[in-house]
């Protein structure tokens, strides 16, 4: 009997011992938590987009773009695609109806992605862009910038961007109206300088009528 009671108690740890190893290897393998290797890779990301801003290359952006995606410009119109980032840059820099015609960017981030989870993570940071003019020297503006990253297919992918100025203190804008008041100034110069003329040339010819008539009246 005792024999038999310890065969059974055998065969029972022996079954449990089983059901422990193949519950063990047959669970799923948990992602590794992101690391520096994650760093380096997302560094590697923003040295893209600015190479990509810079050149307006954006062909090079879309290994690393999310689907979907959403970028916000410094102007605040959002691209959803390529084809309509291409469209924007066109008609903000090569169409003639704004003032800038070209653009460089020197981004920098503020913190290290802060990730919420293995395969998302956010980071902010400020960048400072140089915008060429139609008239006068170039000028530059630091804007603020917040980018949302998912893991995809093995690798890091730029899923939303938003990019922002401090519309108080933007030297486009305080150039624009430089060129506004130098403008009107102008105008009020010339208004007067033409006013001035016309009142000379009206008292010189009053003068002479009034002259004329002096002299038929001695006649």
């Amino acid at each position: 009997m005792k024999t038999e009671s310890t065969s059974r108690r055998i065969r029972t740890i022996a079954i449990m011992i089983s059901a422990l190893v193949i519950t063990t290897f047959a669970a799923p393998v948990s992602a590794e938590p992101p690391g520096e290797a994650d760093h380096i890779e997302l560094r590697k990301m923003l040295a893209t987009v600015t190479q990509a801003i810079n050149e307006r290359d954006f062909e090079l952006l879309k290994p690393i773009l999310a689907e979907p995606f959403a970028l916000t410009m410094s102007d605040q119109v959002t691209v959803t695609n390529l084809a309509g980032l291409k469209e924007h840059y066109a008609q903000v820099f090569d169409s003639g109806n704004y003032p800038v015609t070209g653009l460089t960017v020197e981004p920098t981030a503020t913190i290290p992605t802060q990730f919420l989870g293995d395969d998302i993570g956010y980071c902010f940071g400020e960048a400072v862009e140089t915008y060429a003019l139609k008239v006068g020297s170039p000028v530059i503006l630091t804007s603020k910038w917040t980018a949302t990253m998912t893991k995809a297919d093995g690798g890091w992918k730029l899923a939303a961007a938003h990019v922002g100025v401090h519309f108080m203190e933007n030297p486009i804008v305080d150039a624009l109206s430089a060129s506004v008041q130098k403008m009107l100034y102008g105008g009020i110069l010339a208004g007067a300088i033409g006013g001035f003329l016309l009142a000379r040339f009206l008292g010189r010819r009053k003068r002479r009528v009034v002259e004329t008539q002096v002299a038929e009246t001695k006649d």
